[in-house]
């Protein structure tokens, strides 16, 4: 046996607990310094929480501690506005991370000003604005996986924002209308949307996945020469989703303006008038051919066999793919099979 091949085990296990090792800044007094436009990847496996440096009454609801890391920033001067953009997030879960910035002495939490806290719920990228930065003052960044979430995750300090603005706005009234799986969502914009936004995008997302995903956009350049202002959007829901309308501002950064989530809605076939029932009523078991024939044309369009089932008598007729062929009138002839005997029935399912 070569030395090649007795060693390989040994370093692939060592390669393996490294990937998962503690973050060196697992500890406020070695927090990694970020300096402004360069980029840190670090990942909240196996941290834990310094307690006796935080206060989660100082943030509420926003937090709750699990695996938290550290990170801090001192600029050299002032500074009227600087974004920390998290981005590229891998996560056991979907949750994404948490971040708290604050100032004050490390520890002595009756110091700790809070700047901003953000839990992000998503591992879409996002932005958190920062203002009012004063010189020689440093900024502390702590980092926790959402609900206890395991994240992989990119930091960058950058005078251009990235991504989506963390705190939504939901300036803008997302209504919706729902029969069955079929949901339309309607929302207006207003003048003031017209002055600060060039663009709408709608995206989507659907249970288990990460991220919003991009679906339509909507150019507002037309709208200003437009008296409707108003915008639709139809879908097919076969599970729950979660909406959310994007403006994009003329500088070109992305705020939730909008949100929305829906699920199908389960109706009764009485009241879809796309449903026709039809008035069977024969023996037991008794077997039946269904046919629906174009009326005006005199063409079969489908037929089907089914045993007529006198506990569950009731059958009912979708009609609606054949309205969206065109077709004004059915025929429908139910043929007893055994007895050949024939009833039809006449439906105008088109004005």
């Amino acid at each position: 046996m070569s030395w090649s091949r007795l060693f390989i085990f040994p370093l692939l296990t060592l390669l393996n607990l490294s990937a998962y090792a503690q973050a060196p800044n697992n500890d406020i007094e070695n927090a990694i310094a970020l300096p402004v436009d360069r980029s840190y990847t670090s990942r909240t496996h196996n941290c834990t929480v310094q307690w006796n440096c935080v206060d989660e009454s100082l943030t509420g609801k926003c937090i709750e501690y699990h695996n938290d890391q550290w990170f801090s920033f001192t600029p050299e001067q002032d500074i009227a506005k600087l974004y920390l953009n998290v981005y590229d997030q891998r996560c056991r879960d979907i949750k994404g991370v948490q971040v708290v910035v604050f100032t004050g002495s490390p520890c002595q939490t009756g110091t700790y000003q809070i700047l901003n806290c953000t839990s992000l719920a998503t591992q879409d990228d996002i932005f958190i604005p920062l203002t009012g930065l004063k010189a020689n003052t440093k900024y502390w960044i702590n980092i926790d996986g959402y609900l206890e979430d395991f994240c992989q995750f990119t930091l960058r300090l950058s005078a251009t924002a990235r991504g989506l603005a963390a705190e939504p706005e939901n300036t803008v009234t997302l209504n919706s209308q729902q029969k069955g799986k079929k949901a339309q969502l309607d929302w207006q914009v207003d003048e003031e949307m017209l002055k600060r936004y060039q663009e709408i995008r709608l995206r989507q997302r659907k249970p288990g996945e990460a991220r919003f995903t991009e679906i339509e956009r909507y150019p507002l350049r037309f709208a200003h020469r437009q008296s409707q202002r108003r915008f639709t959007f139809s879908d097919t829901l076969n599970q729950q989703a979660d909406y959310q309308l994007i403006g994009v501002d003329t500088a070109g950064l992305q705020y939730q303006i909008g949100y929305i989530q829906l699920k199908p809605v389960d109706i009764a076939p009485a009241d879809d008038p796309d449903l026709i029932e039809l008035p069977l009523d024969y023996k037991h078991n008794t077997e039946l051919e269904i046919q629906v024939w174009n009326h005006l044309s005199g063409k079969l369009i489908k037929r089907r066999t089914l045993r007529f089932n006198k506990r569950n008598p009731t059958t009912y007729l979708n009609t609606l793919p054949y309205q969206q062929e065109g077709i004004r009138v059915i025929r429908v002839e139910v043929l007893n099979i055994k007895a050949k005997t024939k009833e039809q029935y006449i439906y105008q399912i088109l004005e």
